[in-house]
């Protein structure tokens, strides 16, 4: 959850400063893309990006998994194609 990532980044692990994070501007994919339609942007791909293994030792090991999208993701847009001016 958005709350683990927060206290577990900032409180437990020390990894950002506390406070760092707000709960309330954190954005899902949904936000996001309806953001992206209103500017003319279409989603190209979407993916979480999950830990794989805890990083205890400083060592950050992640993976892309487009089923995650949760608390870390990060996604590519484009403009559409019928947005786009015509060239003569």
């Amino acid at each position: 959850s958005n709350l683990l990532a927060i206290v577990g980044a900032e409180y437990i692990m020390g990894y950002l400063p506390p406070g760092t994070h707000d709960w309330n501007q954190f954005r899902s994919p949904a936000e996001i893309q309806q953001l992206m339609d209103e500017a003319g942007l279409e989603q190209v791909n979407v993916n979480g990006m999950v830990l794989t293994k805890p990083p205890l030792c400083g060592q950050w090991d992640w993976k892309l998994d487009p089923s995650d999208v949760d608390v870390n993701w990060i996604g590519t847009y484009k403009v559409k194609l019928e947005d786009r001016p015509q060239q003569s």
